[in-house]
């Protein structure tokens, strides 16, 4: 296990990461994601043993990091993968993965184990961004490190093979027993390959839980909306049900909460007819392939936005009849 506690780091005088606290489990993948300037890429770096900590620790079962004890990164077991590969580009494939271990059969498993056997000869000038990626994480794993941590590992790939490789990349990790934290501006890749998923806040870790709990049940506003497409309809509550303009909802922990609240909706909670006199008026429509999405101004002041299949035929200026799914327990705020 890896325990972060009250850890704070700063450059200079500005402090980027404040009182983060976290445990990396055995064989865990963390992803962590946040706005640009959130301190991602300052939390491995500190991790990592290149940047010194001001205040906390960072311990593991073998070695302890403090203010007054920075131990150098050589002496962790941990491994880095990069978002621009930082491979040798003299060293063919294999000489990349196998730099400074003479083990044949170890080197064979990795090429092998991810899918570089017929380029183990070529040199990284002429690989993909996906097998210069794919080299790096084998030549990562082939030290046997006890973490792995992963900085914008995609960012630089193609969006064709972002989906393919980030699940090669998580079944690598968990073949080889690592644990892993894997810093992405992404928030479906976050939530696609993290067992857990931190959603970061200008330098503080604001939730820290399963991505279906982060995404369903977000801590607050920013998580809810950080983490994908999220609408709030003001409602009155009464016992376990809030009244809205679009029909009545159960709230979860509804005793939390005074009478008027904000409800998080998701555009598909909702159900859209057009109808001559309906509730809300198109504001605009988005083709987006399988699926539009649709902003909806509601007549009594709500704005939501509303996901549909493609095949349905809606066009801005539309009226609309809108309803809410009655089968889901919605997460609320207060107003």
């Amino acid at each position: 296990m890896l325990e972060i506690k009250n850890l704070h780091v700063r450059y200079g005088e500005t402090e980027i990461v404040r009182d983060l606290s976290f445990n990396l489990d055995k064989n865990e993948v963390i992803t962590l994601v946040g706005p640009t300037g959130s301190g991602k890429t300052t939390i491995l770096l500190a991790l990592a043993g290149l940047l010194p900590i001001f205040k906390g620790h960072i311990a593991s079962p073998t070695w302890r990091v403090s203010p007054a004890n920075q131990i150098p990164t050589e002496k962790r077991s941990i491994g880095m993968v990069f978002q621009d590969f930082a491979l040798f580009p003299h060293l063919t494939v294999a000489q990349n993965v196998g730099f400074k271990i003479n083990n044949h059969n170890k080197i064979n498993y990795w090429l092998s184990l991810l899918g570089l056997n017929d380029v183990k000869n070529e040199k990284p000038g002429s690989l993909s961004g996906g097998q210069k990626q794919r080299v790096a994480l084998a030549r990562t794993l082939m030290h046997d490190p006890t973490y792995v941590l992963l900085d914008e590992p995609l960012s630089n790939l193609d969006a064709s093979l972002k989906e393919t490789l980030r699940w090669e990349i998580r079944d690598a990790l968990k073949t080889s027993g690592v644990s892993a934290i894997w810093v992405t501006h992404d928030q479906q890749e976050a939530m696609s390959v993290g067992d857990k998923i931190g959603v970061l806040d200008s330098g503080h870790l604001v939730q820290l839980d399963r991505p279906e709990i982060c995404y369903g049940e977000p801590k607050n506003k920013f998580v809810a909306k950080f983490l994908g497409e999220a609408s709030f309809l003001m409602g009155e509550l009464d016992n376990e049900v809030a009244q809205t303009e679009v029909g009545g909802v159960k709230i979860m922990n509804s005793r939390k909460y005074s009478k008027n609240i904000s409800i998080l909706t998701r555009p598909w909670d909702f159900q859209l007819e057009v109808v001559d006199n309906g509730n809300g008026t198109v504001d605009w429509v988005h083709f987006e392939g399988a699926s539009k999405l649709a902003k909806i101004s509601l007549k009594k002041g709500n704005t939501v936005l509303v996901r549909i299949h493609s095949n349905t035929e809606i066009s801005a200026g539309n009226e609309v009849l809108v309803k809410l799914n009655k089968d889901k327990c919605f997460v609320a705020f207060p107003k």
